[in-house]
């Protein structure tokens, strides 16, 4: 039996190929990235194994099924980004034959993925730490650090000179063969259709592009080592793989949920930089070797208080914290929500949706829950949310690592009718004594107990901190130390 998935395709005329459509088919229950990315690994191109670079082209069905998806959304942006720039590629070759640009020395290069608080704020709290180092950006979306200090520079991997095209071109001939006799025969294992063999390999071609440009630019300026949010992310894995290839030390942090960790793997950084020693059995049980695996704990979140932070205001304010989890079952989640709490008074609800959610999505249930604001996440940071919450609710989201670190009790909403597993709440339901909600009549039951008494929020904070303390070893600059000393002991 063959599952079927389908997605769609913006139109793109280029090089020939026509794309509108796709329907994928794949073998049920045979995909593996790692299997997959090995057999790719099998061909070097100037000594950079493959597979690495083909992570970022396919998004995992992490939840429901292994099946792979072609982010042909991806394939297609690299393209319109290469075709952007061929004018640049020929006044970038002439005026270097006139312009010395002035490189930076052994700086330390960011890769990545946007500058988005989740995501930039990992580094933000390591930069006033490095202050003495020469730092290189890199982020192939356009995304600049402005303004860029004295030590700072910004490099955009698309702007590649006619010399690095021509001898792309050179070493990408000698191994077109054997890669076109790879993808014939993964194709048959795997089931893909010649519409997306054809995407991937020219995302191949646009991804060995890039390392070939890096490597010019690396063998120049000698990184000390390499920093990422994500080293599967797309094109912050050219870096990693460039940097791997030159024996430049490639460090990746934890930017999300590792539940499940299976998003993370084949892990391409020489360190994966994980919060705690449940991260480390994580991906110890799936073959990486504890070296690769320093515990540095967190930097981004402050250590947690002691007991919850006390607001001074008389009302109850409860946030619930969305997930771009399956629409109908976050429809489920937010009806529960609002079943429970429609009656009580005295009470401020809001909720506060994922970054890649919009208000309307719960336009059609937003009239029976009108008592629930609704806010989308740029209307408000995480630090102002803290201040202003009681208690947050939340299905699966990292968001409730800040909040308790922010002294903010969180409660876990546990649906039976959501499939999507609940993640990092699970390590919360097997502290003794911790609630269990499941309905909106138990989280109603909930609440109206914290109306009588406002010492069942410190009691479910003494067991959030149990939490955090097993799953984060270190805290703010605690944390950022411990990184130091992982990047300058492997240097």
């Amino acid at each position: 039996m063959q599952n079927i998935l389908q997605g769609r395709i913006l139109p793109l005329m280029g090089a020939g190929l026509v794309y509108n459509k796709m329907e994928l088919k794949v073998k049920e229950h045979n995909w593996s990235p790692t299997k997959f990315e090995a057999e790719l690994n099998k061909i070097c191109f100037m000594g950079i194994p493959l597979g690495g670079l083909s992570g970022s082209f396919f998004m995992q069905s992490l939840y429901r099924g292994t099946q792979p998806i072609p982010n042909l959304k991806i394939s297609i942006t690299h393209f319109l980004l290469h075709v952007r720039n061929i004018l640049y590629v020929l006044l970038v070759s002439i005026a270097g034959v006139f312009k010395n640009r002035k490189l930076l020395n052994n700086p330390v290069v960011i890769a990545y993925t946007n500058r988005s608080e989740r995501i930039f704020g990992i580094f933000d709290s390591l930069l006033p730490l490095m202050k003495n180092e020469n730092i290189l950006y890199i982020n192939t979306m356009g995304e600049k650090v402005s303004p860029l200090k004295k030590n700072e520079k910004f490099l955009d991997i698309y702007k590649t000179t006619i010399k690095q095209y021509l001898e792309w071109r050179k070493e990408y001939k000698s191994i077109k063969r054997e890669l076109a006799l790879t993808l014939s025969n993964l194709k048959q294992v795997y089931g893909f259709n010649d519409i997306t063999l054809t995407a991937l390999n020219r995302y191949l071609k646009f991804q060995t592009l890039h390392c070939v440009a890096l490597t010019e630019k690396f063998n120049k300026i000698k990184p000390k080592y390499i920093l990422t949010d994500f080293d599967r992310g797309r094109y912050n894995n050219c870096v990693v793989v460039t940097g791997n290839k030159l024996a430049i030390p490639t460090y990746s942090f934890i930017h999300g949920s590792t539940e499940p960790p299976t998003g993370f793997i084949p892990i391409l950084a020489n360190k994966l930089l994980c919060w705690g020693e449940i991260q480390v059995k994580q991906f110890a049980s799936l073959g990486i070797k504890p070296e690769r695996l320093p515990i540095v704990g967190n930097g981004k979140i402050p250590s947690p208080p002691h007991s919850i932070k006390k607001h001074g205001h008389n009302s109850l304010n409860i946030c619930f914290a969305g997930n771009n989890i399956a629409m109908n079952e976050r429809l489920a989640l937010f009806n529960l929500i609002g079943d429970a709490t429609r009656k009580i008074n005295h009470i401020d609800y809001i909720m506060k949706i994922h970054p890649a959610e919009e208000k309307i999505d719960y336009q059609s249930v937003q009239d029976i829950n009108s008592h629930i604001k609704i806010i989308e996440s740029k209307e408000l940071s995480n630090k102002s949310l803290f201040e202003k919450t009681d208690l947050l609710l939340v299905h699966n989201s990292t968001i409730m690592i800040e909040a308790i670190a922010h002294g903010v009790p969180v409660l876990i909403i546990n649906h039976p009718e959501v499939t999507f597993p609940i993640g990092i709440g699970q390590h919360l339901l097997v502290i003794p004594g911790y609630p269990q909600i499941h309905t909106s009549r138990e989280l109603e039951q909930f609440i109206l107990s914290v109306q009588r008494d406002h010492h069942c929020l410190e009691g479910l904070f003494e067991k959030c901190l149990i939490f955090i303390h097993e799953y984060c070893r270190y805290f703010g600059d605690e944390s950022i130390r411990e990184q130091i000393k992982v990047f300058e002991n492997h240097v």
